[in-house]
Parts: C-alpha cells; structure tokens; sequence
C-alpha cells in the first residue's frame, strides 16, 4: 500500500498511527507491509530533488484521497467539529500550511437540531454568530489538549464587524475567525511572521461572488489581494443551500441540500429530508454552482420522488386534515389553531410547513387569498 511522502519507514508508520482511518489495509496488514513512497536525495541537483519531492507528495496525495472513504454528513455540531479538525490536520500533515475554512455554525434551530432546515425567522446577532464561531474554532485547534488562547483584532473593535485571533500556546496552529477586507495586512503580516504555522482562515466575510471589488479596491489592489487570498487552501467546508424556491410559501418544488467538502475528499451533494436519510447524491470535484444544483435536483425529482417529499422540512408531514380545505378558514379559525392543525392545512394546500406560528398562520391566510378561498 502506498502512503504520503516521507524519508524512511517509521515516519510513514507514525503518518499510519496519527490517522489509522486512512488507512483501512492497517488493521489486517503489519507495518512493516508498506511501499513508501520515498524521496531519496542522490546526485540531483536541487532543482530536480525539489521537482522529484512534489511529484512524490502529489502523486501520495492522490493515492490517499483514493483510499480514503469519503465522510458521511456531520448529524450534530460535535460531528463537524471533529471532521474540521481530522481535515486540517490531514492538509497540515501533507504541508499545507495555509487553510480556508467555512462552517455551518449551530445557532439558531441548528443549536438544537444541527440537521434542522427551518428558514431563519428572527436569527440571532452577528455578535452571536461571531461568539459561536470562536468556540468551534478554538475546539478545532485543540490538538492534544493544548492551550488554545483568544483575542480581538482589526483596526475597528466594532460589535457589527468582530474579528478573532484564536492561536495555540506554542503558536503552531492559529485561527483568524470572521476575516474582513480591513484585516488583511494583519493577515498578510500573521503569514509572514510564522512562516512554517498552520493558518486558517474561518468564516471569510468578504463577498468573493462578484462583488470583490467593493471589499479590496480595484487594479493592482484587488489583484495583489486575491493572489494571496489565493495561497490559502479550502480544507473543509459545509454549506447550506435553498434551491428552487424552497422559501417562496406558494411553491412546493424547493429543496435543500447541504454541501460538504473535507480534505482531501471531493465535494459532496447531501439532499435533506426529514427522515433523516440525508443521501449523498452527487460529488463533484469543485464546488458546484447553483444552475448545477438545480439540475441535479430536478434529476431526482425525475428518478426519486420520494426523495423529495419534503426537502424543505425538518419534520415528517402530519396526516390530512379531516375536513376538506375547499371549505374556507375564517381568519379567527386560523389564528385559533395550533402548529399541528396548521401543518395539516399546508400539507393539504401543498404549500411548505416551516416556520413559526405566526409566519404558519399568515401563510395559510395567504393561500385561501390567492386561490379564493375566502368566507
């Protein structure tokens, strides 16, 4: 079996015992049962030693991500936590030094339920978000139990736009959490200053869709940007994404999907649905774009209905409602019945079941309105 890049046979057996899940073969095979793929300094000029050691470490990487299984979907926010970690490590262990990360932060219905799709009535606070998003980080960098410290940067403490340093005791590992375009010197001076640190990057906000030249200037400025924006890896990302017109209260063709990228895995399309079978339906070797997406939805919707039965809930429909809805609601009935009765009257308007009580009610009212339902 092949293993990353190194110079002799007990690194490669230390490389197999810090990540033994890489490696399935281990548990039937002996350590000694190993092809390392080796750099061997000879008569070479540097130049040709340099170009034979990245051939070696690219060609283990790709044996690695081959070998490897791909991640299921992260069910709780410890979940995440833990895969964020293994893929920093693994892109740190293969030279990576420069990361980028994106989290999906459980806040929110997500703080009870990290699979809940729900639309985000009332979210909480960027301070919130940014306080929750420290806290992930800091259990990310916590390897081996070291000390993980925390402090505040950037040019403007201003609740609105927080930014964090999270580092560890010994300066090997560092975080800079919620980056800003304002922040990048720091950025660019924390990079240079420790070189042979690992550096990640959490929760960018800046828009990188379009918009760039708002957030770094224009010409030379947004190039030079972008080019060291550049040198910072994506090791791990999980998003959620609305497709269709999953929020649009008359529609039922919406669907969510989550996507997941771990180093050195591919990306990976995970469909929600409130049974808990979130498949993983599609994997894609750059992160898809949104017209991507939507066609591959509209393809299971094709094959797997049922699949699809109720993508934009977090949980199972209720059953019908007894009396038929072509006998119109009175608005005081409707701001008389509780989630259940308004989950039944949806479910038979075929409109989406999410939301508060309120939001439920408005909705239902909404309907009768449109399709004339009204005493």
């Amino acid at each position: 079996m092949l293993v990353p890049f190194t110079r002799s046979k007990s690194l490669a057996k230390s490389h197999i015992q810090r990540f033994p899940s890489s490696y399935p073969l281990t548990s039937t095979l002996s350590l000694d049962n190993l092809e390392v793929v080796a750099f061997v300094p000879g008569t070479r000029r540097p130049s040709q030693q340099a170009q034979c050691k990245r051939r070696c470490q690219c060609f283990a990487s790709a044996a690695q991500a081959t070998a490897l299984t791909p991640p299921e979907l992260p069910r709780t926010a410890e979940e995440q936590t833990a895969l964020a970690k293994e893929a920093l490590q693994r892109a740190e262990a293969d030279g990576v030094k420069r990361q980028r990360m994106q989290l999906l932060l459980p806040i929110d219905a997500r703080a009870s339920n990290f699979l809940d799709t729900e639309p985000r009535d009332y979210p909480c606070s960027m301070k919130e978000e940014f306080e929750v998003a420290v806290k992930v980080a800091s259990k990310i960098l916590q390897v081996g139990g070291s000390e993980v410290r925390f402090r505040k940067i950037g040019e403007r403490d201003q609740e609105m736009d927080p930014v964090g340093l999270v580092s560890t005791a010994d300066k090997r590992l560092a975080a800079v959490v919620y980056p800003i375009a304002e922040t990048l010197k720091q950025i660019q001076e924390l990079a240079g200053n420790s070189p042979n640190a690992t550096l990640a990057l959490v929760n960018p906000q800046w828009n990188n869709s379009g918009q760039i030249v708002s957030d770094f200037g224009i010409g030379p400025w947004k190039r030079k940007a972008e080019e060291f924006l550049d040198t910072f890896r994506p090791t791990f990302e999980l998003a959620e994404q609305r497709i269709g017109e999953a929020s649009n209260i008359a529609s039922t063709q919406g669907g969510v999907v989550r996507l997941l990228r771990a180093y050195p895995h591919d990306w990976q399309v995970f469909l929600m649905s409130y049974d808990g079978n979130n498949e993983c339906v599609a994997t894609y070797e750059e992160r898809p774009s949104y017209a991507e997406l939507e066609r591959l939805l509209q393809e299971v919707r094709k094959t797997r209905p049922a699949t699809l039965s109720a993508l934009s809930t977090s949980a199972p429909p209720p059953p019908p409602l007894a009396r038929s809805v072509a006998g119109p609601f009175t608005d005081d009935e409707i701001d008389g019945m509780d989630k259940s009765e308004l989950r039944r009257a949806l479910t038979a308007l075929g409109l989406p079941t999410a939301g508060r009580l309120a939001v439920m009610q408005e909705r239902v009212k909404d309907a009768q309105r449109k399709f004339g339902f009204v005493k």
